[in-house]
């Protein structure tokens, strides 16, 4: 199983209510992928997450053409 969010922005990160949830599932075999591409705090706030196994971070820099909240 394959959990995928787009992060809008760091308003999504309070007090890890977004990925901590998502790494919880009793089921073994998942992975979280968090697709970020913002130019906020987000991705410094998403740091703590890259070493988690369950958890992959895609840090896209560039801005032009796909939007995940689109």
């Amino acid at each position: 199983m394959t959990v995928v969010k787009e992060i809008v922005s760091a308003r999504d990160l309070y007090g890890e209510e977004l990925v901590a949830p998502c790494t919880s599932f009793d089921y073994e075999d998942y992975e979280v992928i968090v697709v970020d591409d913002s130019n906020d705090e987000t991705t410094r706030k998403l740091e703590a997450w890259r070493d988690h196994p369950k958890v992959k971070i895609i840090h896209r820099s560039c801005r032009e053409s796909w939007k995940g909240t689109t």
